[in-house]
């Protein structure tokens, strides 16, 4: 059996932040959310405005320093203090990490220690309790789609990642505006593009029978394509970031049907104490590599796939990711990134025990994630 579900409320468009925002939390009553937001130029331009002009006259925010991490000490750090304050709300603005940072301090404001059993599991379910405040993310990255997912990923002792999911991290609503991607950091554009794509790529590959997120996830990829070179050689065409944005839109909605090895690798090596590469040119170095392993397991899909990326379904969809990153300035391969050998050992054996792995076209173990590690050097 497949569970197809929709997910969130999503605002749309450009220059939508306030009156979106401001919708909401006039919809959900709110008075005093608490403002969480990234390092980037967008997040603090961001939370400027909305600190120096709310959207209503008798909200007043609660504005905290960008965090540092997304560990467990940092996510009760920032519950207590929401608690403390007494806010009803938490509105986030960044790329994933702090997304998935704030659905879990509004669930850990309302109950500190939701499920705490399971915390040290990286399956852990949360969708049993009280709901936790209700979140609004807006996205300044088009990138993994965190916005519209119910899913996030704290880091226990040692670094060691532990995956959450349930209805209770959903944010209650997303605004994704192309204003909110800074035009002036290509490098984060086209990384950004390639988690997105990643996505959408594995959501389609994924077994299972979910005709809406197949569909979905090729119409993510197929924008991304079209859109990543217009948006790289035109930082400000604003319909180039839309599409960018629609792409990642489309991965995230995808994902419910599964990811697979690139999602469990990708976690691995962030969970490790390595340097902080962006995201998505980890992903843009593994995918190739994961394609070429993958190819024999996705029969009809192959061709699908290759279509999407190319227009053609006779094309190598390996191939076709390969120069798209080497368009984008991605394909370097992990060592360029700051991850040499001593992370292959390390990160074969967790990425295994994702709970992504188990929804790889191919079934994968570590001998696999090594071989591919050391291919992606």
């Amino acid at each position: 059996m497949s569970l197809i579900r929709h997910l969130t409320r999503i605002h749309f468009g450009e220059e939508v932040v306030e009156e979106a925002l401001a919708a909401e939390l006039a919809r959900h009553g709110v008075c005093r959310p608490l403002l969480l937001a990234g390092f980037g130029r967008a997040e603090a331009a961001l939370v400027a405005m909305l600190a120096a002009a709310p959207p209503r006259a008798t909200v007043r925010p609660v504005v905290v320093p960008p965090p540092a991490g997304n560990d467990l000490a940092t996510t009760r750090r920032l519950a207590e203090g929401a608690r403390a304050a007494g806010c009803d709300a938490v509105v986030a603005a960044g790329g994933r990490r702090i997304l998935e940072l704030a659905k879990l301090v509004a669930l850990l404001a309302v109950e500190p220690e939701p499920n705490c059993s399971a915390l040290g599991e990286a399956a852990a379910a949360v969708d049993r309790g009280r709901p936790g405040l209700p979140l609004v993310a807006i996205a300044t990255t088009a990138g993994a789609g965190a916005e519209v997912t119910a899913e996030a990923t704290i880091l226990l002792g040692e670094g060691r990642p532990c995956r959450l999911g349930g209805d209770r991290l959903l944010p209650a609503a997303a605004i994704l505006d192309p204003i909110c991607l800074d035009p002036r950091e290509p490098v984060e554009t086209a990384a950004g593009a390639f988690e997105a794509l990643a996505r959408c790529v594995e959501a389609f590959a994924a077994p299972g029978y979910n005709p809406p997120a197949d569909a979905v996830a090729l119409d993510g990829i197929e924008r991304i394509v079209a859109a990543l070179p217009r948006a790289l050689d035109h930082p400000r065409d604003l319909a180039a970031r839309r599409e960018l944005l629609a792409g990642a839109l489309a991965g995230g909605l995808a994902s419910q049907k599964g990811q697979g090895g690139i999602e469990a690798l990708l976690r691995a090596i962030q969970s490790l104490e390595a340097p902080r590469a962006l995201p998505g040119a980890v992903v843009a170095a593994l995918m190739p590599h994961l394609l070429v392993f993958n190819a024999k397991a996705l029969g009809a899909r192959r061709g699908a796939l290759a279509r999407a990326l190319t227009g053609s379904a006779e094309a190598d969809p390996a191939e076709a990711v390969a120069r798209l990153a080497e368009r984008a300035g991605l394909g370097r391969g992990l060592a360029a990134l700051g991850l040499g050998p001593e992370i292959v050992d390390r990160a074969a054996p967790l990425a295994e025990a994702d709970p992504a792995s188990g929804t790889n076209p191919r079934r994968i173990a570590a001998a696999h994630y090594r071989a591919l590690l050391k291919a992606a050097a």
